[in-house]
């Protein structure tokens, strides 16, 4: 079956009714998938309880981070970034100032529980951090955030080398041969993020140029999976797909297409996109919903493709079929989520989005699953 008919037949199945996906597998997608029947939510009212069960369990008022567990204290750099992009879908959606101070806190409080200071040894979770301080700036104008976003972009892009594979971005300031699509996708991204806020032609030139790394490395144009990284010491390419990769390419794609109205920019996104949805390797195929991916790190990154499914979504070029398509899959995977923990207190997501926690659950696998909600609020409000 080729690409195109897959597609279709994607469009089709998403189109007749929720209910019924045919988004099995990219070898298998024919066969129609019988999920439950879906129930009326309000995904308003959802994602409230969820942003307010994550600040009032994982938020440590002392240290002003988000804690790493429901049974550690402990701190994790990069998933900071995710946890406080949450409070600022709090604000976005219900303008509420009280979500404001905690902007200003956990600013203060990363770099505190950092070490003191915002650098860190893996370029990608500095630029996550960066990313949220950009969107920090966007609601405030507070000129730090910025500052500081800057200061930890040029960091970032200090480890681009030709040393290995030809560019890219560095994974770990210590390793210059590890080419990873967690570091360049998040860092062409960030160059997008920042080229928008201040119309400085450098950013765009450096997110189509890490942008393009990627896409000739790491990006396979006949499937749309985004590889994990380049070993440049030995030439090894690891070729698993992580959820989380695909999304920061795809919304480099997106972004880089909005301003340079360069149309292979969005067929890479959309392309990406549908390969996400489908493909057997990133799919529980048992529920058709995105797979779980591991209980540490790996608990978060669907929510963050989730995210930035929404940018896709929301794209006015996008034709209304991929759209309806995009928007079902997702909506499909909330109801499946919400159903495991809707009747549960507290309301805790597990990594895997088929069953609920129970008592305990760490800080990222909440995260993804209330960043799943508050996206589907998103495409449905």
């Amino acid at each position: 079956m080729n690409a195109m008919k897959k597609v279709q037949h994607l469009i089709k199945a998403c189109i007749i009714a929720l209910p019924i996906l045919a988004l099995c597998s990219c070898q298998e997608i024919d066969d129609e998938y019988t999920g439950p029947a879906p129930v009326e939510v309000n995904w308003n009212e959802a994602a409230a309880s969820l942003e307010s069960t994550l600040i009032d369990t994982f938020w440590d008022t002392n240290r002003h981070v988000f804690n790493e567990s429901t049974t550690s204290n402990g701190f994790q750099y990069w998933p900071q970034a995710h946890a406080m992009d949450i409070v600022i879908d709090a604000y976005d959606r219900t303008k509420d100032e009280k979500y404001v101070p905690y902007f200003s806190e956990w600013y203060e409080g990363i770099k505190s529980a950092n070490g003191w200071r915002y650098y860190n040894d893996y370029n990608d979770d500095m630029a996550w951090i960066a990313i949220t301080l950009t969107k920090l700036y966007q609601r405030t104008e507070d000129q730090k955030y910025l500052t500081t976003a800057v200061e930890l972009w040029e960091r970032i892009v200090s480890y681009w080398n030709t040393d290995y594979c030809d560019g890219g971005v560095a994974w770990h300031k210590d390793q210059p041969w590890a080419k990873n699509a967690c570091i360049n996708g998040p860092a062409s991204f960030l160059s997008m993020q920042l080229y928008s806020i201040t119309k400085d032609e450098k950013y765009l030139d450096w997110a189509e140029k890490i942008y393009l790394w990627t896409k000739s490395h790491l990006f396979n144009p006949s499937t749309g999976a985004v590889y994990d990284g380049f070993d440049g010491r030995k030439n090894i390419l690891d070729k698993i797909a992580l959820t989380y990769n695909q999304a920061l390419f795809m919304a480099s794609g997106l972004r880089l297409y909005q301003a340079k109205n360069n149309m292979s920019y969005l067929m890479d996104a959309r392309r990406t996109a549908v390969y996400t949805i489908s493909a057997s390797e990133t799919l529980d195929l048992g529920n058709n919903i995105l797979r779980h991916e591991g209980d540490g790190d790996g608990a978060l990154f669907k929510g963050i493709f989730m995210r930035y499914l929404v940018e896709m979504i929301e794209e006015d070029a996008l034709s209304e079929s991929y759209r309806t398509t995009f928007k079902n899959f997702m909506i499909h995977n909330a109801q499946v989520a919400w159903k495991g923990v809707k009747d549960n207190n507290p309301t805790f997501f597990s990594p895997g989005w088929d069953k609920a926690a129970g008592e305990n659950t760490s800080c990222n696998a909440q995260v993804s699953g209330t960043t799943l909600i508050e996206a589907v609020y998103k495409v449905t409000k």
